[in-house]
């Protein structure tokens, strides 16, 4: 059974998310342990919210749980990561950690920080049908893939599968793509190879992902040093900025 934290606004919005998600892996195989951000110093409607959120998860069959959390912060949370198969936020939860305020940044931290696999969705996800594996021909790309593959391939080997590579004009062909398939094929079985070729990554990977309808888009970031990335950000940066494309994203 896949053991995913969770962290949602204390209200009903991101439970049909948690319900699509438990439906790609299959919802007899996925516990979810909810935090509910929002509600330190409140716990009278923490406990409301909690007996509410319960009783509608149980409604739409999710096999879920509220965890008691005095404070949740970037420590807390990537602290949890080596226990989960993965972490799954919504972007309202995700850039909106306390009162309402943009803190982007956190989300970032804890993308480099985690030790397992996170998921961010839009508000208005819908189970997935297209597979986007962006493939850059680092470890990270490649690494991201496998940990998908272990989570979701039993349930998703049917659905489409794109493997992805931003090229320049001028750049060779990397040289393992020809491995990458033979390796993705053995999990799903709608497998198909496209090269866009361009400078700005995030842009040509976000332009693709919106041709495609009910896509998730799977890639390896946030594997370096967190310094490194106030010069050279990651290419997922500017995708999650969107906050319309559902990602899937994983490092070492």
């Amino acid at each position: 059974m896949a053991r995913i934290f969770a962290a949602l606004k204390g209200d009903f919005s991101s439970l049909d998310n948690l319900r699509e998600m438990g439906a790609s892996i299959g919802n007899d195989e996925v516990s979810f342990d909810v935090a509910l951000l929002g509600m330190e110093g409140c716990e009278d409607q923490r406990k409301k919210q909690e007996r509410e959120i319960q009783a509608k998860a149980q409604e739409l069959k999710i096999n879920l749980r509220v965890l008691k959390t005095d404070h949740l912060g970037v420590k807390e949370i990537v602290e949890k990561t080596p226990f989960y198969d993965m972490v799954f936020f919504d972007y309202a939860s995700a850039f909106h950690f306390v009162d309402g305020e943009d803190n982007s940044e956190q989300l970032f931290k804890i993308l480099i920080g985690s030790r397992c696999p996170v998921v961010i969705i839009p508000s208005n996800y819908s189970e997935v049908n297209n597979l986007i594996f962006t493939y850059d021909g680092k470890d990270a790309s490649i690494f991201a893939i496998k940990m998908f593959a272990l989570l979701f391939g039993k349930n998703c080997k049917d659905m489409e599968v794109t493997i992805l590579s931003v090229v320049q004009e001028d750049e060779s062909m990397f040289g393992f793509e020809r491995h990458l398939m033979d390796f993705v094929q053995s999990h799903f079985k709608n497998v198909g190879l496209k090269h866009v070729y361009g400078e700005e990554v995030s842009t040509n990977i976000h332009d693709f992902s919106q041709t495609l309808s009910d896509s998730l888009v799977i890639m390896g970031a946030y594997d370096r040093e967190a310094d490194t990335y106030k010069e050279r950000p990651s290419a997922a940066r500017g995708i999650i900025f969107q906050q319309d494309t559902p990602l899937f994203i994983a490092h070492h």
